[in-house]
């Protein structure tokens, strides 16, 4: 018997030098990638269902999804994350493909329901989106410049955005591509904005890049003494990190859900790491609904009040515009799982909320300063739990073999 006791005593010391080789922080960190992954498998899932219903808004989600995909498996076939698995990229380039795949499919529908919009911005939602950059750092001890300008709030509207987003991108048809008109210039730059409309001025500047408008964009910027199209963005998304930690404060009220995800999708994409943390990811998982769309349950009056939103509302709850920046905030964060960026500029996914209680993990600073220490064992784990539970197994097969062997024996002796 004390033979047996000190075959177990063995198997239990193997099995517990085994276990320990998954960190309990690389475990949760790992958690969070593929809850990530879910979650917009869950979206294309939604997407996929619904394509036939779904408005342009909705559908451009769909082509920043495609377009940032695209951007990294790019930059890992010409050498970049090499110290990622090749599965995580498979993945992508799935993903990438779904996306395409659904936006085409949607685009006749978008067509035949609204022709005109359909001309006004098909170069918004015909193609990848692929405007992304470099990780910065934002800088909220800016002050919003004050300029003289002659324009009405009451023109800072839906509508009027729309027109000069069509003069730039060259639906207009008085006007060529990269018109950027002083009414436009001047409407777009007014300062002390909030909300939807400060979130659209920074998407104007975008815009730009995308449809090739930049040295235009930068002209104007230059002849108004504003820099460049690089120096308007640092200003509007500075002014917007502001706005998101006053959001945060408020608790992220169902009302604004929306547009703080609108807000981490349009300046993560313009490489603001300030944008990127682990519990504002957290919080836009959970309002994820079960089909994979997002969604709110808000009175007409409130829907009236955003201007800006061009919405609309799908089954269950579902809503066009909260899934579209859904969608694309949650791609921008996985861009940042992959790439957290050089010394300087690298994502630090802790929030600096003031309410600490909200704080997932304690010691995720200590892991996330290396992406390749952080993310090689989310992939290699299945294969790793697979070879410990093998050798759980064969331990086990013989531990009883001895066991039963001697007890075969001892039994014969005692016959005997």
């Amino acid at each position: 018997m004390a033979a047996i006791h000190v075959q177990i005593g063995v198997f239990v010391f193997i099995c517990s030098c085994l276990i320990p080789t998954f960190p309990v922080a690389l475990d949760e960190s790992k958690i969070d990638v593929y809850t990530t992954l879910k979650a917009i498998y869950g979206l294309l899932d939604f997407y996929r269902s619904e394509y036939r219903n779904m408005n342009l808004d909705g559908v451009f989600g769909l082509r920043v999804i495609e377009g940032l995909c695209s951007k990294l498996i790019e930059e890992h076939n010409r050498g970049l994350y090499n110290h990622l698995p090749d599965n995580l990229f498979q993945e992508l380039k799935k993903i990438q493909l779904e996306a395409k795949t659904t936006a085409n499919m949607a685009l006749p529908y978008i067509q035949e329901k609204d022709p005109s919009y359909f001309k006004q911005f098909t170069p918004l939602i015909g193609s990848a989106w692929r405007v992304f950059h470099s990780h910065r750092i934002a800088d909220i001890t800016i002050q919003k410049v004050q300029i003289n300008i002659e324009i009405n709030n009451e023109d800072l509207n839906e509508d009027q955005i729309d027109i000069c987003m069509s003069k730039l991108i060259g639906t207009d048809v008085d006007d060529p591509p990269c018109t950027i008109t002083n009414k436009c210039w001047q409407m777009m730059m007014t300062p002390q904005q909030n909300m939807y409309i400060l979130t659209h001025q920074v998407l104007y500047f975008s815009l730009a890049e995308q449809v090739y408008c930049t040295e235009s964009m930068n002209q104007m910027a230059a002849q108004n003494g504003r820099g460049d199209i690089l120096q308007i963005q640092h200003e509007l998304c500075s002014s917007m990190l502001k706005e998101v930690h006053k959001i945060i404060l408020l608790g992220i009220p169902l009302h604004l859900q929306d547009l703080f995800m609108e807000q981490l999708f349009i300046c993560g994409s313009l490489g603001y790491i300030d944008f990127i943390k682990l519990n504002w990811l957290k919080r836009m998982l959970s309002w994820q609904f079960s089909n994979g769309c997002f969604g709110e349950k808000l009175s007409s009056e409130v829907k009236k009040d955003r201007k800006l939103l061009r919405t609309k509302e799908l089954k269950d709850g579902c809503e066009s515009h909260m899934t579209s920046v859904a969608g694309a905030a949650l791609i921008v964060y996985l861009r940042y799982f992959i790439d957290p960026g050089p010394p300087g500029f690298q994502v630090n996914f802790e929030s600096n909320e003031e309410d600490q209680n909200e704080r997932p993990y304690d010691d995720f600073d200590s892991q996330i300063s290396n992406a390749h220490v952080e993310f090689h064992p989310v992939f290699q784990q299945k294969l790793l739990y697979f070879i410990i539970i093998m050798v759980f197994l064969v331990l086990a097969v013989f531990l009883i073999r001895r066991l039963f062997n001697q007890r075969q024996i001892a039994l014969k002796k005692s016959f005997l």
